[in-house]
């Protein structure tokens, strides 16, 4: 190899690791905090206060959210009572949060998942593990 083919070589691969860097940096981070723990509400049943937070520089898309309880999750939905899947908030913007400060989300949590969680032989709120997941503006699907 002559010394304009390791140049190369060199200058490529910088290329691509200064690209990689760039992306890990750019991809969004959103983290579902609780500010409330678990509690009974008379008319919804178990419930969590929570809210969304991207604590990154880079717009979030399609985000669901909960809390997984001993490897059973939970998604938040607006209405728990008719509507069994996860519902999505559709973008949050860098250093946004979900909802607006000082509002929360009410998470319900069935009782299904804490009789099979065996709430009664211990704490469930142990272990417990708020989660989101969500997409980056090229597509990859993220969960923290």
């Amino acid at each position: 190899m002559d010394i304009y083919n390791i140049g190369t070589l060199v200058l490529a691969a910088r290329r691509e690791w200064i690209a990689h860097r760039e992306e890990r940096r750019a991809r969004p981070v959103v983290i579902c905090y609780e500010d409330e723990k678990r509690a009974l509400d008379p008319f919804e049943g178990w419930t969590a206060e929570i809210h969304l937070a991207n604590d990154s520089t880079v717009s979030a898309y399609k985000v669901s959210f909960g809390v997984q309880i001993r490897g059973r999750c939970v998604a938040w939905t607006h209405d728990p009572t008719s509507d069994s899947k996860a519902t999505r908030v559709r973008g949050l913007r860098s250093e946004a949060r979900h909802p607006p400060e000082p509002n929360t989300n009410t998470l319900v949590v069935p009782e299904d998942v804490l009789w099979a969680a065996g709430f009664l032989d211990h704490d469930v709120d142990e272990g417990r593990l708020y989660w989101a997941e969500y997409q980056d503006a090229g597509g990859s699907w993220w969960r923290t």
